[in-house]
């Protein structure tokens, strides 16, 4: 999480904690497409949709997905989903 992250999540929990994760993602990216570019406190687009994707493959890994499964619904190969597994920290 960094300092657009925190700031956005701040203001919509203060306004509306009914928002989805998804409309807060969409929201978060489309900031960070406006005003985050690639300043260097702020994550760029592509490590921010990294992280989603990452995000995305452990919540089918959760569900009960196997790798076969995660990579056809991802549109991404097999191999890319075990790469992303492999190297994404469970904190």
């Amino acid at each position: 999480m960094d300092i657009i992250d925190r700031t956005i999540e701040a203001f919509i929990n203060s306004f509306n904690p009914e928002i989805s994760e998804a409309e807060l993602d969409d929201f978060k990216r489309a900031r960070r497409i406006e005003d985050g570019g690639q300043k260097h406190y702020a994550f760029s687009v592509l490590a921010f949709d990294s992280l989603q994707r990452a995000r995305d493959i452990f919540a089918l890994m959760k569900a009960g997905n196997n790798t076969a499964q995660i990579a056809e619904r991802l549109g991404i190969s097999q191999r890319r989903v075990q790469q992303i597994i492999a190297r994404t920290p469970l904190a």
